[in-house]
Formats: C-alpha cells, structure tokens, sequence
C-alpha cells in the first residue's frame, strides 16, 4: 500500500483536497494492472474516483499477450466477423488505459469495426442484448447495430 500522507494536499476547481504531484517520474505499476507515472498519482486516482488501488510493484506494468482466437466468431447482420463474448465481469486492462468487461470485449474492441453502417429504420425503442459490437467514430463500442444506430441517429 502506498502512504498518501507524505504528499501535500492542494484543493481541486470542485473544491475536492488532493495529492500534490511532483513532476518527476517514477513509473509504478498499480494492482489493476496499470502503470501510474508516480505512487502520488496513483494516491490522486484514488482519491478523484474513490477507489482503492494499491500499488504491485516499482516499475511499469508487463503487457501480456491476449489470444483472441480462442474466442468464437460469428458473422454480424453486415457480415463482419465478430467475437461472441459473453457478460462475465472480469475486467482486464488494455495499453490504451480503458478496463475492459472481460478479455473478449478487449479483442473485439480491437477488431476493425469503422464501416458504413445503413441506419435508416432506427431509432428503436428497444434492443436486444445481442452483442455483436461496433465502434464508432467517437471510439464507444456498441454492443450492436441498434444500439449503434439508436446514438447516432
């Protein structure tokens, strides 16, 4: 665990106290598997969201390879390839920063998603929970087609 206390506080624009970081870096990587640049700012992360995060080990967090092949594919209403995932939480962590639901959802993140996509006929009122994932322009991933197109239209 890190001890926060040694930082001085300095009050945020909402009025919040948090640590005041030194600029010098000193990379640390965090029991969810992210590299903070310093313990201070993995002390400010936790306190802004309210977490407890605590630190693994000095030195930035090691990638580890994702098989996205063992991860059925099914072919989409467009006829991509799409992995099917399923809803089980158990997030993962990917180089760009965002946690993902599971390893599945990472790998279909990663897949090449950006093509037209015909939504004349949305929005609908409701969708159903097929997850057949699309990512916009805005870099959401959406679990489908309606869900997509209920965003953008």
């Amino acid at each position: 665990q890190v001890d926060c206390s040694k930082y001085p506080n300095t009050t945020n624009d909402e009025g919040k106290e948090v640590p005041l970081c030194p600029k010098t870096p000193s990379p640390i990587c965090a029991s969810n598997a992210v590299t903070y640049s310093s313990e201070c700012l993995l002390c400010a992360y936790n306190v802004e969201y309210g977490t407890n995060i605590s630190k693994d080990h000095d030195g930035e967090c090691k990638v580890s390879d994702v098989d996205c092949s063992k991860y059925p594919n099914s072919t989409n209403e467009d006829g991509k390839e799409v992995p099917l995932c399923t809803k089980n939480y158990s997030p993962v962590c990917g180089t760009d920063g965002v946690t993902y639901d599971n390893e599945c959802v990472l790998c279909a993140h990663n897949m090449p998603f950006f093509l037209q996509v015909d939504c004349s006929g949305y929005p609908k009122p409701a969708c159903t929970l097929e997850y057949f994932p699309l990512c916009g322009s805005d870099n959401q991933t959406y679990a489908n087609k309606c869900a997509f197109c209920n965003a953008v239209v």
